[in-house]
């Protein structure tokens, strides 16, 4: 008992231990995963179009023949890391150091705030056990980048809200601009500036001031690019803040048959690599007016003039969006987590018991946490509120994707254990049973409603993940683990013509195999 008490005095060591334990399973399941699974070393969609831009910027091409159409600090992130001979391999090895560095700061946050180690080891815990911050380590996105930069922010913030020193407020301002570049719809956090910092008082003002110079200053290089980048075009130099494809994402998520997941825009290629200069080309034959901001502009009114004419159907669609946004687990855009840790074929790539838990079971209790702290620490909360409600915002405004809704998972994971005290310390016992039966209860009714009406069924979505799977499979060259999963596509009703057309490949080439031995 003496040990274990001398153990819990020590948090940094808990911590520290904590981190290499978790870095451990993570190096084990992606090294076992490596040869076995397609997922891991093939990369599509928005993966491919992120390690092919930093292969150009890697060979010196900083300036691009187009604004930037997504996020930008994570390409040049891998260029870097690419100019420097690195592979796939380092690129996990990062998105690692930055998972441990988001751990880190999280249990630094909470002990700070709360002066009790013990909430920052559960905070520390709860993001190392979630599902999606693990699995998007051994894939190329922005995730792990996007979640270390968020927590990065609200200790800045935290740190700024103990002493408020100019150099503390540019160092929030630049870590706001760095959330801009990774995550454009962070560009909302300037508003709040001024409820975090003091609306009522000129010296509240100042320090808003001070900070959104920083973070604008900090953005500035990627709107310098865009205007060099279009300055030969028809439209000529466009001054675009970071990103020019917010209207084509509006139009993905809001038209005929839209659900609150990805949808293709008719006439416009699923197909990163060749969708934006499509639906540049569609807007410009369509309106008689070339440019970018020309383009998201005939997008965005598309997908508005949808709502606008089918109010009904539009309310329902944001209904169904916010439930993927609370309850949401089955769908992925690029990847799917639980369909693949669920396939018996593949080795575990994120092993237990890490990936146990999923965001949706956490937010009821975070969104408790977050009443409860308002109602207690005031403006002090909002950089925390601020980043949990941004990316709510997003999937609301657009359509759900995991990615969209990731970076929430920080502030989730420093709310969630606020609530469940909050509803522990209740003095009346029925207050106290009630509401601990309303955190536990939500996601599973949300869960049931979410299955039942078959928006986020997994079966809804292993048509798809078959057919990626022996799609994968066969550009690996392994023709004959390719054919099953195709033929399970087919029977399954994916687009027929298309997984016909690869399984007949399929055939094709485990026929050459064998005249070839």
């Amino acid at each position: 008992m003496s040990e274990s008490r001398a153990f819990w005095k020590r948090p940094g060591l808990a911590l520290a231990l904590l981190l290499v334990a978790d870095a451990a399973l993570m190096v084990f399941g992606v090294a076992r995963s490596w040869p076995l699974n397609p997922f891991v070393t093939l990369l599509q969609g928005d993966a491919l179009e992120y390690w092919e831009w930093a292969e150009r910027i890697s060979h010196g091409a900083w300036v691009g023949d187009t604004p930037f159409l997504s996020a930008p600090l994570y390409p040049y992130l891998l260029g870097l890391l690419r100019a420097l001979g690195c592979d796939l391999p380092a690129a996990f090895l990062l998105h690692g150091v930055m998972r441990a560095a988001t751990a880190a700061l999280l249990y630094r946050f909470a002990t700070r705030a709360c002066g009790r180690p013990a909430y920052g080891l559960i905070t520390a815990a709860l993001f190392l056990l979630l599902l999606e911050p693990a699995f998007f380590v051994a894939r190329i996105v922005p995730a792990s980048l996007q979640l270390l930069l968020v927590a990065g922010l609200l200790e800045a913030a935290r740190c700024a809200d103990q002493r408020r020193t100019h150099t503390r407020l540019i160092g929030v301002g630049a870590l706001i601009g760095l959330n801009v570049l990774a995550n454009p719809p962070m560009l909302l956090f300037l508003p709040l500036l001024p409820l975090w910092l003091g609306w009522r008082t000129s010296a509240g003002w100042k320090a808003a001031g001070v900070t959104a110079c920083a973070a604008l200053l900090t953005i500035a290089p990627a709107t310098l690019h865009n205007a060099l980048a279009t300055r030969s075009t028809a439209a000529g130099a466009e001054f675009i803040l970071v990103s020019a494809q917010s209207g084509v994402t509006y139009a993905h998520g809001h038209g005929p048959g839209a659900i609150g997941v990805y949808r293709g825009i008719p006439g416009v290629s699923q197909d990163r690599r060749r969708q934006n200069q499509e639906a540049y080309a569609l807007a410009a034959a369509a309106t008689g007016e070339a440019g970018w901001k020309a383009t998201d502009r005939y997008f965005l009114r598309q997908g508005w003039d949808w709502v606008r004419k089918n109010p009904g159907d539009a309310l329902l669609l944001h209904l169904r969006k916010a439930g993927f946004l609370l309850f949401g687990e089955n769908y992925g855009d690029l990847s799917v987590p639980t369909l693949e840790l669920r396939d018996l074929a593949l080795p575990r790539a994120v092993p237990w018991p890490l990936g146990f838990l999923q965001t949706g079971w956490l937010l009821p209790a975070a969104f408790a946490g977050a009443w409860w702290s308002w109602r207690r620490r005031g403006r002090s909360l909002v950089p925390v509120l601020g980043a949990l409600l941004i990316p709510c915002a997003v999937v609301l405004i657009f359509w759900y994707s995991p990615r969209y809704r990731l970076p929430l998972i920080v502030p989730v994971c420093l709310l969630a254990p606020v609530g469940v005290h909050a509803a522990i310390t209740l003095r009346n016992l029925g207050l106290r049973i009630a509401a601990l039966g309303l955190l536990t209860l939500l996601p599973v009714a949300g869960r049931l409603w979410m299955q039942e009406s078959g928006l986020d069924d997994a079966g809804r979505f292993q048509p798809e993940y078959e057919f990626q799977f022996g799609f994968h499979l066969l550009s690996e060259g392994r023709a004959a683990e390719a054919i099953p999963r195709l033929e399970r596509a087919v029977a399954a009703g994916h687009d027929l013509a298309l997984a016909h057309e690869i399984l007949g490949r399929a055939h094709v080439g485990q026929a050459a195999a064998r005249a070839k031995a």
